[in-house]
């Protein structure tokens, strides 16, 4: 399962862990408000997981 992470938390990532576990660290930011088509940029975080989710969700290519 992919695991995303705020790069501001990369601190809490054992440095052994194996590649496979490693999480795809997304650069968050409260300036906005926007929504992000395309996270490989800045996602605003809109002070909840649930707003960033929905912006990974719609960049992987979920509609519903």
């Amino acid at each position: 399962m992919p695991k995303f992470l705020a790069w501001r938390s990369r601190r809490h990532v054992p440095a052994d862990l194996p590649v496979s576990d490693l999480p795809t660290f997304i650069y968050t930011s409260y300036t906005g408000p926007r929504f992000s088509r395309d996270v490989r940029g800045r996602v605003w975080e809109g002070a909840t997981v649930t707003n960033v989710a929905l912006q990974i969700a719609f960049h992987m290519g979920f509609q519903q």
